[in-house]
C-alpha cells in the first residue's frame, strides 16, 4: 500500500521532533536539483531548523550546476551568519510569536538565552505584522516577505520577563 504523506503532516512532525530534540540537528538531503521551487524549499528548511546539506551532487557533479540551489543556499548562510541565533538556538516553534498573516507568513522563533531570532518566509510573497511576546521590540514590526525569501527578525528578552530555565 503506497500513502502519500501530507506537506502539512511533515511540517507538523518535524516541528514537533525540533521542538522535543531541539540539540539534534538534521539536514534535508531531499533536494536534489535546480526545481523552480528550490527556493522556498531551503528557506522552509531554515524556518523548522534543518541545515541544509549539500550532498546532491556528491557523487554526479558540482553544485556550480546548479545555479539556482546555490544562490538559495548562499542567501541562507548569508542569514545564518548576520543572524547566529538561527543556527545557535533551541527551535522554539510559534511559542510566542504574534502574526497578523499566518496564512501567508510563516514564522518560527529560537532562542539561545537573552536573544531570539524568528525566521519569516513565505511562498507567494506577503505582507504582515510579527511581534514577539516578552521581547523586545515589543511592538509589532511590519515586514514583508517576497516570493520564496526569507528574513530574520531580531529580538532580546524584555528585562522584566522570566527566564526560561
Amino acid at each position: 500500500m503506497n500513502k502519500r504523506i501530507s506537506a502539512a503532516a511533515v511540517f507538523f512532525v518535524l516541528s514537533l521532533r525540533a521542538e522535543i530534540f531541539s540539540v539534534a540537528n538534521l539536514s534535508d538531503r531531499e533536494i536534489r536539483d535546480d526545481r523552480p521551487d528550490v527556493a522556498w524549499r531551503v528557506n522552509h528548511n531554515r524556518l523548522i531548523g534543518l541545515r541544509a546539506d549539500v550532498e546532491i551532487y556528491r557523487c554526479r557533479g558540482l553544485i556550480d550546476e546548479t545555479p539556482k540551489y546555490q544562490a538559495a543556499l548562499a542567501a541562507a548562510n548569508r542569514l545564518r551568519r548576520e543572524h547566529p541565533v538561527v543556527m545557535s538556538g533551541a527551535f522554539k516553534g510559534t511559542d510566542g510569536i504574534v502574526n497578523s498573516n499566518p496564512n501567508s507568513l510563516f514564522a518560527n522563533v529560537f532562542v539561545d538565552g537573552d536573544k531570539a531570532s524568528v525566521v519569516v518566509t513565505s511562498r507567494h510573497g506577503a505582507k504582515g505584522t510579527i511581534a514577539l511576546a516578552g521581547w523586545i521590540p515589543s511592538e509589532p514590526i511590519d515586514i514583508e516577505v517576497g516570493e520564496n525569501e526569507a528574513k530574520v527578525l531580531d529580538f532580546t528578552r524584555h528585562p522584566y520577563e522570566k527566564r526560561e530555565k
